[in-house]
C-alpha cells in the first residue's frame, strides 16, 4: 500500500536551502528547500524559500525524487 505522503506531520521538519537559481532581482535569493519528513521512511518536502513560512510543500518518496531530477536534467541537456 502506498502511503499518502499529504497525510504525514511535518512538525519538526527542517528544510535546506538548495539554491543556485536566481529571479534576477540581485538578491540571489531564489531557492527551493528540501527536507526529509520527520518520522517517515523515504518522504521529503520541497518548498520555496521566497515565500518563507508559508511556502507550500510538494511531497515527494526518494525514487520520486530521483526521477525528477533524472526528467530536469534530460529537459535541460545537461546529463550529470
Amino acid at each position: 500500500m502506498t502511503t499518502n505522503l499529504y497525510a504525514l506531520p511535518t512538525e519538526g521538519l527542517a528544510l535546506a536551502k538548495a539554491c543556485g537559481g536566481n529571479s534576477g532581482d540581485g538578491e540571489s535569493e531564489s531557492c527551493a528547500t528540501i527536507g526529509a519528513i520527520p518520522g517517515a521512511v523515504d518522504a521529503y518536502a520541497l518548498g520555496d524559500s521566497k515565500l518563507g513560512d508559508g511556502s507550500p510543500l510538494l511531497r515527494f518518496t526518494g525514487a520520486e525524487l530521483d526521477a525528477l531530477a533524472d526528467r530536469i536534467t534530460a529537459i535541460r541537456g545537461t546529463a550529470a
